[in-house]
């Protein structure tokens, strides 16, 4: 009777023991569960405010070399702006100065009709 009284305890502590041991691993589990999702939660994070950054460095990028090209064609229709005065004003005074030759034999206003 003393050794099925023995056995008993010690079949009671040993199923008390394992059940402590599922919970404690339990536990572990859980908790390391919510240690993991937190890290790969917060790797996730950080990995989509790098690629928000990296998004916008490119759009500022983007927006830099479209600015530069629209300074250029800017610039570049202005020179034509600016040589075709150049072009107006060489041939008035290149009228004016032909019109003004002594080479002609006589003044522009007499000359014949063509």
């Amino acid at each position: 009777a003393a050794q099925e009284s023995a056995a008993a305890v010690a079949e009671s502590s040993l199923s008390a023991v394992s059940t402590e041991l599922q919970r404690s691993v339990s536990g572990s589990m859980e908790a390391m569960d919510k240690r993991v999702n937190e890290r790969i939660t917060a790797i996730s994070a950080a990995a989509a405010q790098e690629a928000m950054r990296k998004g916008s460095e490119q759009m500022q990028e983007d927006l830099k070399q479209a600015t530069m090209i629209m300074a250029e064609d800017v610039a570049a229709v202005k020179a034509a702006e600016v040589a075709e005065e150049v072009v107006e004003v060489a041939r008035a005074a290149t009228s004016k100065v032909q019109r003004s030759s002594p080479l002609r034999p006589y003044p522009v206003s007499a000359e014949p009709a063509v």
